[in-house]
């Protein structure tokens, strides 16, 4: 029995965790080392180690147990301190949170939903963004314990260079509805953010921060700066109804997913510069009250401005949009600049999956649809978007083919058009190139070629009026009188060619001096106006342009007959601008000179009357930036100024200050280099001579 007891002892001790093996294992080999005899004595050993295992185990179980007693005290004595009605205490419940956190990563996520929900709540002091002015120790308080639940979350959302453990990742905040003050999110890690309907008081951050899950910022107000410089967001964005109050930076950020502006409100500049929209994007109704920059940015998917309206500068130079892009309903109320944008939307179907060939026929219709587009809307990105297009037909077409020719006249076209937008002169020297090279691979007895040849002399007048070069006046009245020969009768377009025609013969009166250009010009400017529509939004322009030409007429030529003629198509012009058919006041102008011309003429006070009323109603409704305002205000003055000389001084001391406080507007409002200051400050001058002979007092 006693031999027995050794073997069984050491398979009992082989048995078993490796560290109880090799504890149990020592015992085995000391007990060894006694005489054999001694078996009872190891079989005590192995009781005593069994039963130290078992207590070991006990009080592990017991110490584990009162670690999680004392956690779960230390979690409901904070939840108890942040409900608490004093400050301070609050304030230790939130640092009590805080080390449980830090200490029980677990718990992380609980203890920031309950600081988030704290967050939520409403001020327990009087509203901060209402209260009067003033000390008020109660709201101080408040603010101190928001602030620090603000930084808390803050603080262990970043990774710190000298501890990594302080960092707790994965973590996401739901802020909706909150209050919050100096918010700062900036260099942050983090998984989602909801922060719907909160209010953002002061300076607010986001510049850096990386969330790998949704940011949502829909219908939220910020009352202060607020940046998001640099922020990646790697799903969906929503800013949608969002109200920026001050000057938003959104520079350099990347979002991954949809990105939503929907009915944001940007009450100053909006910064966009360089940022990366990689999903779909809206800014559907979207309002930009100040400068808007979206120089550089990339537009990865569909985008849409659908409705927004820009204010002031709206600027997508380099921006680049690699999906359907759509500016439908935008408006524009100063300048666009869309200088090198990048439209690559994909407006062609490919002939064949595997090679991506570019069907060239295509891309001459995209463009066309597009001019079209363009030609309904106005907007700038329209044209753009035609003139890559086109570009990519001009090059892609069989040269001299007619789908090369029909590409290079309609790139010219859009060129011109956009010439006349930017005023960028480059552009007017392309179109005219572009024109003449599409004219002449067009077949001779080409439908087009009329339409192609009046396109060239607009563009050849624009560059005579840009570089007052004879040799395109002359060109211009050449292709355009071609361009109207070609024409059928029957056209609508005929009425159009005629005009340009009449107009670029006055042009040539004008350095010619032949009143037989003039005369040439009159017949087919009254021919134009009989084939125009009653209802066209042309009719009052063209019956002001043939009155013009007649005024050019009568002091050619004396002819009364010619200038009375003038006076009635003004009237008749003025009279389709007061029934809405078109607002020019251009129109009522050129009616003021024309019955002042005719007053000279005939003496009839009531047409200098007249002539005074219509002036007066330009004025009244310019606006402070026209560029015309100081020759509307000066005419004026100069027509007040021949009533006091009808009435006398006695009678005219009324027109004359009135006249005297014209022509100072118009001086200060005037170009520094507009030659007619010289002209105003003359009558400005004999006026005032004339007021002080009337011994009325001066008001420099």
């Amino acid at each position: 029995m006693t031999a027995l007891s050794i073997p069984f002892a050491i398979v009992v001790a082989l048995s078993g965790n490796p560290l109880e093996r090799i504890r149990l294992g020592a015992e085995i080999i000391l007990a060894l080392s006694v005489p054999v005899g001694a078996g009872i004595g190891i079989y005590g050993l192995l009781i005593f180690a069994r039963r130290q295992r078992t207590l070991e185990t006990e009080v592990k179980l017991a110490r584990i147990d009162a670690d999680e007693r004392h956690v779960t005290q230390q979690y409901t004595t904070a939840i108890e301190q942040i409900s608490n009605d004093r400050p301070a205490i609050r304030l230790a419940g939130m640092y009590a949170l805080e080390r449980l956190a830090q200490n029980h990563p677990p718990m992380r996520q609980t203890i920031v939903d309950i600081i988030c929900a704290y967050l939520r709540m409403p001020d327990r002091a009087d509203d901060l963004r209402e209260s009067s002015p003033g000390p008020d120790i109660t709201r101080h308080n408040e603010l101190a314990v928001r602030l620090a639940a603000q930084q808390i979350v803050a603080t262990h959302l970043r990774v710190h260079s000298d501890s990594s453990e302080a960092f707790w990742p994965d973590i996401s905040l739901d802020l909706s509805g909150a209050s919050l003050y100096e918010f700062d999110l900036s260099a942050c890690n983090l998984g989602s953010a909801v922060f719907t309907d909160a209010s953002f008081i002061g300076r607010t951050s986001f510049e850096g921060a990386q969330l790998s899950g949704r940011l949502f910022l829909k219908n939220v107000n910020f009352a202060g700066e607020v940046t998001f410089e640099s922020v990646n967001v790697a799903a969906a964005a929503s800013f949608t109804g969002a109200n920026f109050a001050l000057p938003a930076t959104i520079r350099s950020a990347n979002f991954e997913g949809s990105c939503s502006f929907d009915g944001a409100n940007f009450a100053r500049n909006a910064e966009f510069a360089e940022t990366a929209f990689n999903g779909p994007t809206l800014f559907h109704d979207a309002n930009f009250a100040w400068d808007a920059s979206f120089t550089t940015c990339t537009f990865g998917d569909s985008t849409q401005f659908n409705g927004s309206v820009f204010n002031r500068d709206a600027d997508f130079s380099g921006a680049r949009f690699i999906g359907d892009v759509s500016f439908d309903g935008c408006i524009f109320k100063a300048k666009l600049s869309l200088t090198s944008s990048i439209f690559a939307e994909n407006i062609y179907e490919s002939a064949s999956p595997e090679n991506e060939e570019v069907i060239p026929e295509r891309l001459v219709e995209a463009g066309q649809s597009l001019m079209r587009t363009y030609s309904n809307t106005g907007l700038q990105p329209d044209l753009d978007q035609a003139i890559l297009v086109l570009l990519q037909a001009v090059d892609t077409t069989v040269p001299e083919s007619p789908e090369h020719a029909s590409a290079l006249a309609d790139l010219g076209t859009a060129l011109h058009a956009r010439y006349e937008y930017s005023g960028n002169s480059n552009d007017l020297e392309l179109a005219i190139e572009a024109l003449q090279l599409g004219i002449g691979l067009a077949a001779s007895d080409s439908p087009e070629r009329a339409n192609r040849l009046s396109n060239l002399g607009i563009a050849l007048r624009a560059r005579f009026e840009l570089l007052a070069d004879f040799n395109d006046l002359s060109r211009a009245i050449e292709v355009l009188k071609q361009a109207a020969e070609l024409t059928p009768s029957d056209s609508p377009e005929r009425a159009n060619r005629l005009s340009n025609l009449g107009i670029a013969l006055r042009a040539l009166f004008e350095n010619s001096g032949n009143a037989q250009d003039l005369r040439r010009a009159v017949d087919h400017l009254r021919e134009s106006i009989s084939l125009t529509d009653p209802d066209s939004y042309a009719l009052p322009q063209r019956l002001s342009n043939l009155a013009l030409i007649l005024m050019r007429l009568y002091e050619s030529s004396g002819d009364e007959v010619v200038l009375d003629e003038a006076v009635e198509l003004l009237r008749q012009s003025v009279a389709l601008t007061s029934r809405g058919m078109t607002s020019n006041p251009a129109f009522v102008s050129n009616l003021a000179i024309a019955l002042h011309a005719r007053y000279t003429s005939h003496g009839n006070l009531a047409d200098l009357d007249e002539a005074i009323v219509a002036m007066r109603s330009v004025v009244s409704g310019l606006d402070p930036g026209d560029r015309l305002r100081s020759a509307y205000l000066s005419n004026l003055a100069g027509l007040l100024q021949d009533r006091a000389n009808v009435l006398g001084d006695q009678l005219a001391m009324d027109e004359i200050a009135e006249a005297i406080t014209l022509y100072r507007v118009a001086i200060s409002s005037a170009d520094p280099n507009d030659r007619s200051i010289a002209s105003y400050r003359e009558s400005l001058a004999s006026l005032l001579e004339r007021q002080r002979n009337l011994g009325i007092g001066i008001d420099q």
